[in-house]
């Protein structure tokens, strides 16, 4: 038997590259003549019962295995990787059998290299193949060139093919794929494949549309997403087709660019700048760009915006001037159109005059209205695109006379309050306000407040009666100036005063001129009274109240001028005495009291005669302001007055006389609120001698008796 006397060259796996020879052989050393049986990459067991030929023909006609030799040895030439794999030899005689075994192993190589380029559009397919073989069967990994310039693995894509649906111009770029066998530690990379996308569909020119102003830089950019290598040209105003759907070099591109007529060629590159643009440059530009995977065009347009070479000039002007013409003339790409309009304020907002079309307005006759700023609009309009641009305005000045008022032509204000008077005019622009008071112009702060706009508003905080007066709104502008007034009344309250403040005693025979003063106005009124019983003051129209209590006798005024004048003053002066001013405005009760030391209107006499079961009565006549009170005082034994209990009347009154009443006597008159008293005349009391007096237990003597 062959079987452990058999032996297979090479005897260790062998590695070879595409192309290579290689001769297998299988040996015995069997004496027995045998046979040979070579098969490769059987994927069933061949070997080997004994009866094995007719196991193998079984095999053979199943299709099962398929069997490259029947000789000792087998040669390999030019081998590729179909070659590769497990060769198995049989060796067998009648005696037994050997199979032995070898691998081919073959080295990666590009069967196919995928192509150099690849042009497509967008929503196109791409597909690229690294057709590569091996034994064993390679893996792949395709890689992308990064931004950086290095070949990149793109995730996932480790098969044969690379394939790109609905393309975006994100496949642009270089490809390779490397391939590998693990088992051989052998790798190899397919050449760099370009991928470029048309620009068909996907050129822009950013802005697509310049308005522009004469005498600038204005740049255009086209931009594609499309490439690599797309080459750019700019044609201005082309009316031919430069090519439909041309696919060629770019020197190509412009040599038929210069055979055609009806376009200019005006630029090559991404970026078109034109510089110190006129209106003759207005028009279309058209972007074509073009790479080897198609070709593309795309439109701007610039336009020229009207420029003013005429303003309107201003005026200055009274009311009822007949017609004044405005007039403006511009230059632009396309030739303008005009409107005009007008504005209350030099920055706006304008508003359009209604059929104002022209480069001429009329005013019509001038009323204080048609004062404003007046502009032209000269305008282009070309495919719905409005270019415009406004003149300097015409600046209409008409004189404010008769046209000035102040919202409030009088105020009436109390202390403290704030009046605000506003004042507006026609005429104008430019009307500027000035407020006076008694012709000294008004200044905003402290307690004036001056707001300007269109127009003026003057507050006057914390009022104080000295603000009283007229007020001037003074309005003036270039053609001329006028004058308004309104007047403020402040209510004396809170800004009077009465003289002597504090109350004031006098002697009786004095004279005193009291005073009620006032820095509120105007035409303010007094109404002195003197001890008022009844309130006089003091709602507004007070006069007429004062006048009915006056009629009524229901208080005494005594005056109505600011000052009072008491002269010789007795008790009858004493009291108080209330000033009340008044104006429109308001009122002010100012009151100061007069009080008037005791004085006697009459001594009580020297000496009173009366007899027993008589009636005398004494009189303290003395009087004062406040009134008095009194005290009778009696001489007693010790030669002391002393008061009399009960006596403190102005009377002192004896009746049915008795000798009781013998004596001298006096009164003391006094007022506490002044803390002044008087003491009157003494008075003796004499009764005559009536019937004899017995006098017991004394001796009488001439000097204890007195003899009337």
């Amino acid at each position: 038997s062959p079987e452990g006397f058999s032996s297979i060259s090479p005897v260790n796996n062998i590695t070879l590259d595409r192309g290579d020879d290689i001769t297998l052989e299988c040996i015995t050393v069997s004496p027995v003549v045998s046979k040979y049986n070579w098969f490769h990459n059987a994927t069933q067991s061949v070997c080997c019962p004994f009866g094995q030929d007719a196991n193998i023909t079984e095999l053979l006609q199943r299709d099962t295995v398929s069997r490259v030799s029947l000789v000792p040895n087998i040669a390999l030439t030019s081998v590729n990787a179909s070659h590769g794999g497990t060769y198995e030899c049989i060796i067998s005689n009648d005696f037994g059998n050997e199979a032995l075994s070898t691998s081919v192993f073959i080295r990666p190589y590009f069967a196919e290299q995928p192509p150099d380029n690849v042009y497509t559009e967008v929503d196109g397919n791409v597909t690229l193949d690294c057709n590569a073989e091996s034994y064993p069967y390679p893996s792949f990994q395709w890689e992308k060139k990064n931004d950086a310039g290095v070949f990149a693995s793109m995730s996932g894509e480790t098969g044969r093919y690379l394939m790109f649906s609905s393309v975006t111009t994100d496949i642009i770029g270089e490809y390779r794929c490397i391939v590998t066998v693990d088992e051989l530690d052998s790798s190899i990379t397919s050449n760099v494949t370009a991928v470029h996308v048309s620009p068909q569909n996907l050129v822009t020119v950013e802005p697509s549309m310049i308005i522009s102003e004469p005498s600038s830089d204005v740049t255009f950019t086209c931009n594609t997403t499309a490439g690599p290598n797309s080459k750019f040209v700019w044609l201005y105003n082309a009316t031919s087709v430069v090519c439909d759907d041309c696919i060629e070099t770019f020197e190509d591109f412009l040599s038929r660019v210069d055979n055609l007529t009806n376009m200019t060629l005006v630029g090559i590159g991404p970026v078109l700048t034109l510089r110190n643009i006129d209106s003759s440059v207005g028009g279309t530009y058209h972007c074509a760009v073009i790479n080897g995977a198609g070709f593309d065009i795309e439109t701007a347009s610039l336009y020229i915006t009207p420029t003013i070479v005429t303003h309107p000039m201003s005026v200055n002007t009274p009311t009822m001037i007949p017609n004044i013409v405005l007039s403006c003339m511009a230059n632009s790409f396309p030739d303008p159109e005009y409107r005009w309009e007008k504005s209350s304020t030099n920055e706006g907002p304008y508003t359009e005059i209604a059929n104002s079309e022209g480069s001429t307005y009329a005013l019509g006759t001038v009323v204080h209205s048609t004062n404003g700023y007046y502009r032209c609009v000269a305008y282009t309009n070309v495919s719905n695109i409005i270019n415009e641009t406004a003149s300097n305005p015409a600046v209409v000045t008409v004189n404010p006379l008769g046209s000035v008022m102040i919202s409030v032509s009088s105020a009436t204000v109390s202390g403290g309050d704030n009046v605000t008077f506003t004042c507006t005019a026609g005429g104008g622009p430019g009307n500027t306000f000035s407020w006076l008071d008694s012709m000294n112009v008004l200044t905003d702060g402290g307690r004036f407040i001056i707001v300007e706009s269109s127009s003026s508003t003057l507050t006057i905080t914390d009022v104080i009666g000295a603000d009283f007066g007229r007020y001037f709104c003074q309005v003036s502008n270039l053609a001329g100036s006028g004058t308004v007034f309104t007047s403020i009344t402040t209510s004396p309250e809170g800004f009077s005063a009465i003289s002597p403040v504090n109350n004031i005693t006098l002697d009786r025979g004095d004279d005193i001129t009291l005073e009620c003063t006032t820095t509120a106005g105007p035409s303010n009124k007094y109404n002195w009274f003197h001890n008022a019983t009844l309130s006089v003051c003091c709602p507004l129209g007070q006069d007429a109240n004062i006048t009915e209590l006056v009629e009524q006798r229901t208080v005494s005024r005594v005056g109505m001028s600011f000052d009072l004048e008491l002269t010789s003053v007795n008790a009858s002066h004493g009291g108080t005495y209330e000033c009340v001013l008044s104006n429109d405005a308001g009122y002010e009760a100012l009151s100061t009291s007069v009080f008037i030391r005791p004085y006697f209107a009459e001594q009580p006499p020297d000496n009173v005669y009366t007899e027993v079961d008589g009636n005398v009565t004494m009189d303290c006549n003395a009087e004062s302001y406040p009134y008095p009170s009194f005290q009778w005082e009696k001489k007693n034994d010790a030669g002391v007055f002393a008061s009399i209990s009960g006596e403190t009347g102005r009377y002192l009154m004896f009746s049915s006389v008795t000798t009781d009443i013998i004596g001298e006597y006096r009164c003391i008159v006094t007022v506490d609120e002044l803390d002044s008293s008087i003491t009157s005349n003494i008075t003796a009391v004499h009764v005559p001698v009536g019937p004899p007096i017995s006098v017991e237990g004394a001796a009488l003597t001439k000097s204890s008796i007195n003899v009337v």
